[in-house]
């Protein structure tokens, strides 16, 4: 099995991206931050050994995490100091995010 990822290697990519999730928690309110929190927790307590069931659970939060990352981002776009910036700084910001 030269392919093998190592078993806790899931187990660390899942914290990892748990971390990020936590700080972008921090820029979401009311009912988004609610159903965000909520599926969380339900990836955060699923406890397994099976390594699909583990991938099953990294891909889950990393599509969560992308959508996540772009409530943030249309914050940010739709905030009144964003307009006030160059439509160079804008493009910037776009292709960054």
């Amino acid at each position: 099995m030269q392919n093998a990822v190592p078993f806790n290697a899931f187990d660390e990519e899942f914290n990892l991206n748990l971390k990020i999730a936590k700080v972008l928690l921090e820029n979401l309110t009311g009912q988004e931050k609610d159903i965000a929190v909520n599926w969380l927790r339900r990836l955060s307590n699923l406890q397994t050994n099976e390594i699909s069931v583990k991938k099953d659970r990294n891909h889950f939060l990393r599509k969560l995490l992308a959508v996540i990352k772009q409530s943030v981002f249309l914050k940010v776009l739709n905030h009144p100091r964003y307009q006030l910036l160059s439509s160079r700084e804008k493009m910037l910001m776009k292709c960054t995010g």
